[in-house]
């Protein structure tokens, strides 16, 4: 019913209470809360830019935008809807630089699925407990194609990014965004902070565990937060929010030593 109601009210003011909500966890309840994380990571290591990977019409970027003001903030959206609301909402904004593209593990164009509710499309079809628990929401409205790059091959474009805190929001397709941007999560992510399925979400889909797996295997990045969980009515959690730091930036962190301070 309170969520009924909040998603009625207009968005400067569910904007104000999600941000109360917020301060609230982490200031009252110490709750972990993946801003004021990737502020304490910033006070190690300054970040050259911010990639929105998935940022819809920008809810993200305008909360990077108020906690990094001084960052240059890159934001991927694909469906040409959501880009336009995005332009809209975020046109003329400083150091804010909005690309209708994917990321993923190809280069091209490449069909995605567009669902009733938008933040739900993906590259990847629905799985059984998007279509069970979700219904209508998660329908599809519609295939289309959408540009799509690898990160590698985009970041080679801005050779003096020495330093990236990496936001990611695409929908089971973790583990394609980070196949194609291995050598750039190798090399050049800091923290990685993504929404992560738990649930049979998509089809194909990366989990918890096996992104995890990937990036501690192949990246010095470590598992730094677990965020809260999205649950069903019956209480199963269906996903949640994670962050991975580079493991030089996270013993740096804990000794509350500075590691360095990057260029660009």
């Amino acid at each position: 019913m309170i969520r009924e109601i909040i998603g009625r009210a207009p968005p400067p003011l569910r904007r104000a209470i999600f941000e109360c909500g917020r301060l609230v966890r982490s200031n009252v309840f110490r709750l972990p809360d993946p801003f004021e994380d990737l502020g304490r990571i910033s006070g190690v290591v300054r970040p050259s830019a911010i990639l929105d990977i998935g940022a819809h019409v920008g809810e993200t970027v305008l909360a990077m935008r108020r906690k990094f003001p001084a960052v240059q903030i890159h934001a991927f959206e694909p469906i040409p809807d959501n880009f336009s609301k995005l332009e809209a909402r975020l046109s003329g904004l400083p150091r804010v630089k909005l690309h209708r593209l994917a990321l993923g593990r190809d280069t091209g164009t490449i069909s995605m699925f567009q669902n009733v509710n938008s933040q739900t499309s993906s590259l990847l079809e629905n799985g059984d407990d998007n279509t069970r628990f979700f219904g209508d929401d998660t329908s599809h409205a519609g295939l289309i194609a959408v540009p799509i790059q690898t990160l590698d091959s985009w970041i080679a474009e801005y050779p003096e990014y020495s330093s990236l805190f990496v936001k990611a929001d695409v929908q089971g397709a973790e583990g394609l965004l980070i196949s194609g941007g291995l050598e750039t999560f190798r090399t050049k992510v800091d923290a990685f902070y993504t929404e992560i399925s738990l649930g049979d979400l998509y089809r194909g889909q990366a989990d918890l565990f096996n992104v995890h797996q990937l990036l501690t295997s192949s990246t010095p990045l470590r598992l730094f937060q677990l965020y809260r969980t999205r649950s069903n009515d019956s209480g199963r959690a269906l996903w949640l929010d994670a962050m991975w730091v580079k493991d030089d930036v996270l013993s740096n962190l804990e000794s509350n030593t500075p590691v360095r301070q990057a260029q660009g």
